[in-house]
């Protein structure tokens, strides 16, 4: 009898000890499983290494990552984008450290130096001449504030790049001309870039803001490919249509219309919501903008006070002109709009 029992016994934790195990192997494949973004950065908000929600520093997060921001790993202060912290040094792009795109100058640079790729800026803008191109002053234009959303505490910004092309020219990153575009942001300039300025996980929002036209130069094109002629006042509008394409997991590609779209200089589209696309093509998006033409069809009686303000009519931008447009992008981790 007692022999039996002990079998009994034996068999019991046997099988007690293979349960942990077997959980243990489940926790790991688990969190081997984030997304490309917290596996590279685990302490970013919204990632499980997160701690920003903690001001005592002893939250659940700090055992695993004791540098992360508010544990007690995190030593030194990161005001000003200069630290060179442990914390820093883990989470390059973190806000205050050197790859933060928090502060960043009117140049698009950081303070390090460095690019976020998941958080990009636009492409050092140019000054053009506003006076020539806009009699009666720039519009003014308007946009929804991007808010936080519920979930991640301390939302990055949204995500922004800058478009400029010449005239009867359109924006599509996989063309031969995409790697020569100037005063367009370096993510735009590729679709391997594109792909990486629309990732995400989930969330995925995108809107458009057509820039004031800039004025070319003999000596600064401002747009590849622009050629010379006498300038005229800039658009007013911008007309255009936009499609994402997506490559599915066999590399196949497929293209999903957005629409035409008519939006003011320095206006906002209302969100597009991508975020159905993303799970349909798990290798990524971009996006190309066709057919874009400026509201300079005719020259009205007031050319001379307000330039084309008041024109609701289209014709293709000139090869001697170019255009210009931001896109703005609410992912994952980032804050959204409307």
């Amino acid at each position: 009898m007692k022999q039996f029992t002990m079998l009994f016994m034996l068999s019991f934790f046997g099988l007690a000890l293979f349960g942990c195990q077997e959980k243990s192997s489940r926790s790991a494949t688990n969190n081997s499983s984030l997304s490309p973004y917290c596996q590279q950065y685990p302490t970013a908000s919204g990632c499980p290494g997160y701690n920003g929600n903690t001001t005592s520093g002893t939250g659940t997060n700090c055992s695993l990552y004791p540098t992360a921001y508010g544990c007690p790993g995190n030593t030194g202060s990161t005001s000003g984008g200069t630290t060179s912290t442990s914390f820093c040094q883990q989470n390059p792009y973190a806000d205050g450290c050197n790859g933060s795109t928090t502060g960043a100058t009117t140049s698009g640079s950081t303070t390090g130096g460095t690019t976020n790729p998941y958080q990009p800026v636009s492409s050092t803008p140019y000054n053009p001449n506003w006076g020539n191109k806009y009699p009666g002053g720039v519009p003014q234009g308007s946009c929804s504030t991007p808010y936080g959303p519920s979930g991640p505490a301390n939302p990055y910004e949204v995500r922004k790049a800058t478009m400029t092309i010449v005239g009867k020219s359109w924006y599509n990153p996989s063309s031969a001309e995409a790697p020569n575009y100037k005063n367009t942001s370096s993510l735009l300039k590729s679709v391997t870039g594109s792909k990486t300025f629309f990732m995400t996980d989930s969330m995925l929002k995108l809107r458009f803001k057509p820039k004031p036209e800039p004025e070319p130069s003999s000596s600064d094109p401002i747009c590849f490919g622009r050629v010379s002629g006498s300038p005229i006042a800039g658009y007013t509008k911008l007309n255009f249509t936009a499609k994402v394409v997506g490559v599915r997991g066999d590399n196949s590609t497929g293209e999903e219309p957005l629409g035409t779209f008519n939006i003011g200089v320095n206006n906002c589209s209302t969100a597009i919501d991508l975020s159905s696309y993303r799970a349909q093509y798990p290798k990524g998006l971009y996006l190309v903008v066709s057919s874009v033409k400026g509201n300079k069809a005719f020259f009205p009686n007031n050319y001379n006070s307000s330039g084309f303000r008041d024109v609701n009519s289209y014709v293709d931008i000139r090869t001697s002109e170019c255009w210009s447009m931001d896109l703005e992008v609410a992912a994952d981790g980032t804050k959204t709009f409307d």
